[in-house]
């Protein structure tokens, strides 16, 4: 309180004087109360860390660089075409030759399956071992990068109508998918000549249950 406000307060009453200092009293208390708190709070502030700006609280696996995999870690499952794009050229050449020969063997059994009912069963069960082989391939070319071959609208000037035109017919695909496998193992890696092994053999046992003569060395004649 200044020289000029004791002047003025002089002649006040006891009971105003005595209510002005309470209020002038209850002013401070207050002030020191709102220092001491805002000082806490910064404490606080410090001690848990900075807030986080807006735009940021919920960064994390839906934002973050988790998300986008730049952690080094894959997001998501591995792309088909990693492992074919080290496919090598012949290599998908030899594939297209055994892929072209799957869609005659659909197009083969389906005709027997069709025309010879004494072999309807057996057509049924190479028909779809042959589908299941032939959307293999599919899968393999299409991942490295290829346009896979399709079917023809027909295979051979002759349709099958008994079970000797039948049984030659599917023995001598079976011969001819043994040779392209045989094709594909000499240039494959090691899946792709695994998996060509496999075609190999049930081709070659194909070929006998279809009343071929069994082969020393399928598909090197």
């Amino acid at each position: 309180m200044g020289p000029g406000q004791a002047a003025d307060h002089a002649g006040e009453r006891p009971a105003r004087r005595c209510r002005r200092q309470h209020r002038e009293h209850r002013r401070r208390r207050a002030g020191r109360r709102s220092g001491h708190g805002s000082h806490r709070s910064r404490a606080a502030r410090g001690a848990i860390g900075p807030r986080p700006r807006a735009g940021r609280r919920h960064r994390g696996v839906a934002g973050g660089r988790t998300a986008a995999g730049l952690d080094g870690r894959r997001v998501g499952p591995a792309r088909p075409d990693a492992q074919a794009r080290r496919v090598k050229p012949e290599e998908q050449q030899a594939l297209q030759t055994w892929l072209a020969l799957e869609h005659e063997a659909v197009w083969l059994y389906g005709q027997v399956g069709a025309r010879v009912r004494d072999l309807a069963g057996a057509a049924r069960a190479s028909y779809d071992a042959h589908r299941t082989e032939r959307d293999h391939l599919l899968t393999t070319l299409h991942a490295a990068g290829a346009t896979p071959v399709g079917p023809q609208l027909t295979y051979g000037d002759e349709l099958v109508s008994n079970v000797r035109q039948a049984r030659a017919a599917a023995a001598d695909l079976e011969h001819r998918i043994c040779a392209a496998c045989v094709t594909v193992v000499g240039l494959a890696g090691r899946a792709g000549r695994t998996r060509a092994v496999a075609g190999l053999r049930a081709a070659a046992l194909a070929a006998i249950d279809w009343d071929a003569d069994p082969q020393a060395f399928p598909g090197l004649r």
